[in-house]
């Protein structure tokens, strides 16, 4: 009974430093794929600066199949990405562009 116990015990301290270890790798890339992320929406921003007309930049993230939500308040038309958002006023023309 004691050999089994020791046993139970060596396995169970290998499963947690197992679970150590890939709580480190996993975090590692976490970190990784959030840097990318974070500087290719730095990029899409400074392309999407560039389109001053609503048009513009509807038609740049439809051809990309870029993800993004829109709406309207007001006379203003804005559209919303992760972690920036950009309005348009009624003429169409960019307003203003911010990063969340």
């Amino acid at each position: 009974m004691f050999w089994i116990s020791i046993i139970i015990l060596i396995l169970s301290n290998l499963f947690w430093i197992y679970q150590a270890i890939d709580n480190a790798v996993s975090m590692s890339y976490y970190r990784d794929s959030c840097e990318d992320y974070q500087s290719d929406m730095v990029e899409l921003k400074r392309i999407l600066d560039t389109k001053k007309t609503k048009e513009a930049a509807i038609n740049f993230l439809e051809q990309y199949k870029v993800t993004y939500d829109s709406l309207s308040k007001g006379e203003e038309f804005i559209i919303h990405l992760n972690s920036f958002y950009m309005t348009f006023d009624k003429n169409g023309q960019l307003k203003s562009s911010e990063t969340l």
